[in-house]
């Protein structure tokens, strides 16, 4: 950490985790000398970043421990297997996969839109719910090669998973399940 005065840290968030649970070795020093510290994220702007919980607050309940155990999947990994994994996808979206790919995206936003107008405009739609989520997902697992008779599932399993107001043991079960389907 270059320097850190006032709350406010003049180096950029790279922080990066030595091992795949393991919290970064920085954080405990930004606890020590600033647990609420503004940092600059890779585009300049800037964020809050707290390190300090509650007094007698655990870090890792034992539930998080369980959920932990499991193998990390793409979006919970650093450099350099993140990397790796986003290697392995990367050909997918190059401009000229993507313009091949447009009849297969606007039939998803298509069918979403059918599926919110079927439903009648007596009352208010939930855009996230009927479109903002539904779109990417299902092209996401269209890329992927899912099956749509198993979308629902894995859509209420990731659903669970990053969750902000759910279980660690629940996150765990899904995380399990999750990686049973793909395994």
């Amino acid at each position: 950490m270059s320097t850190v005065a006032n709350g406010v840290s003049d180096r950029k968030f790279t922080i990066s985790r030595p091992s795949g649970t393991a919290p970064p070795a920085e954080y405990a020093k930004l606890r020590k000398q600033c647990p609420l510290s503004q940092v600059r994220l890779w585009d300049d702007s800037k964020m809050w970043m707290v390190v300090r919980t509650h007094p007698g607050f655990p870090e890792l309940t034992s539930g998080g421990k369980a959920a932990a155990a499991h193998r990390a999947t793409y979006v919970d990994t650093d450099a350099p297997e993140h990397t790796k994994q986003r290697g392995m996808v990367g050909p997918l979206f190059d401009p000229k996969n993507i313009d091949s790919l447009r009849p297969s995206f606007q039939k998803t936003v298509d069918e979403c839109l059918e599926e919110m107008i079927k439903g009648g405009c007596q009352e208010p739609v939930d855009l996230v719910e009927k479109f903002a989520l539904p779109v990417p997902t299902q092209i996401i697992y269209r890329l992927m090669g899912i099956p749509k008779k198993d979308m629902d599932f894995l859509t209420s399993k990731n659903a669970v998973r990053t969750s902000a107001s759910g279980t660690a043991r629940d996150k765990s079960a899904a995380s399990k399940d999750l990686n049973e389907y793909i395994s």
